[in-house]
């Protein structure tokens, strides 16, 4: 009987073909899945100046051994008052806002911890009722998911900013359904020094092939573990949650060029820990 080695090797192909294809599915599958829960991490915060206009950001839960916290970029600390607010999608997927001071340790603002050069606030939160409810489980994310690496992400990877870019949600209707906004891009570049748009110092921050939106300042930017293509190859990869950064803002020229800035990870650890480190001194001298 003759032989045929040509169809065995494309039966291996087509087996391997199948085999990635179900893989990829899969790994989309769970992405979805992942981002489904980071939805409730995230959280909306707004404020209404005297003259009614509208200003808006987003903060993320995170939690570590010793506190609760809302991470956020500073310059959008800063527009937060003892009028402002905070609004969360429940698990019916809609909207339940609340003062922001319900939850914050320090209702005036005037000593959350900042980074002294990156654009970082974290928002210590209070042990009480409100965050013991089954509303607030699951919500914070662990401070191990926090990437430690002080390097940008491969330019290959793809990362997913998730947030509430203009407070859409907010502005069209909190009264239906409510969700932050999830949108894709890719690094651009490994670590740079640049100036900060709010207060010109320098930090460092690497960049994104898209730019930010207003809104989305305070998000988090995340590695869900999407397969990387390299070279016309595809590597797959475990599917996971890495917070990478978050978002500072946009930096643009006259020619209409625009590109995404990213506060690296390792600026909201550092934050965190000389807070931790502070509480332990003065608890402990």
């Amino acid at each position: 009987m003759k032989k045929y080695p040509c169809k065995s090797k494309l039966r291996i192909v087509i087996f391997t073909f199948i085999l990635t294809l179900l893989q990829l599915c899969t790994h989309h599958q769970i992405e979805a899945d992942i981002l489904e829960n980071l939805s409730y991490t995230v959280v909306l915060l707004h404020s209404t100046k005297s003259d009614g206009t509208l200003t808006v950001g987003t903060g993320f839960f995170l939690a570590t051994d010793l506190f609760l916290y809302i991470i956020t970029a500073e310059h959008v600390a800063q527009t937060l008052t003892s009028q402002s607010q905070i609004t969360i999608r429940t698990k019916e997927g809609k909207s339940l806002t609340f003062p922001l001071n319900d939850i914050v340790q320090d209702k005036e603002g005037n000593n959350w911890p900042t980074h002294k050069e990156a654009d970082v606030t974290i928002l210590p939160l209070k042990d009480n009722e409100k965050l013991s409810t089954e509303e607030f489980k699951n919500r914070f994310l662990p401070i191990s998911l926090i990437l430690k690496d002080k390097a940008a992400p491969l330019r290959a990877t793809t990362l997913t900013v998730i947030g509430f870019p203009l407070g859409l949600p907010l502005v069209i209707n909190t009264n239906d359904s409510f969700s932050p906004i999830s949108r894709e891009t890719k690094p651009a570049s490994d670590l740079l020094i640049l100036p900060r748009f709010d207060t010109k110092k320098p930090a460092k921050f690497f960049l994104t092939q898209d730019p930010s939106i207003g809104g989305f300042s305070g998000a988090p930017i995340v590695d869900t573990g999407l397969p990387l293509q390299i070279d016309n190859a595809m590597y797959l990869r475990p599917s996971m949650v890495l917070v990478v950064g978050l978002v500072h803002g946009t930096l643009s020229d006259d020619t209409g060029g625009e590109m995404g800035a990213i506060v690296p990870n390792y600026y909201i650890l550092e934050t965190i820990e000389q807070f931790e480190e502070q509480f332990q001194t003065q608890k402990h001298p």
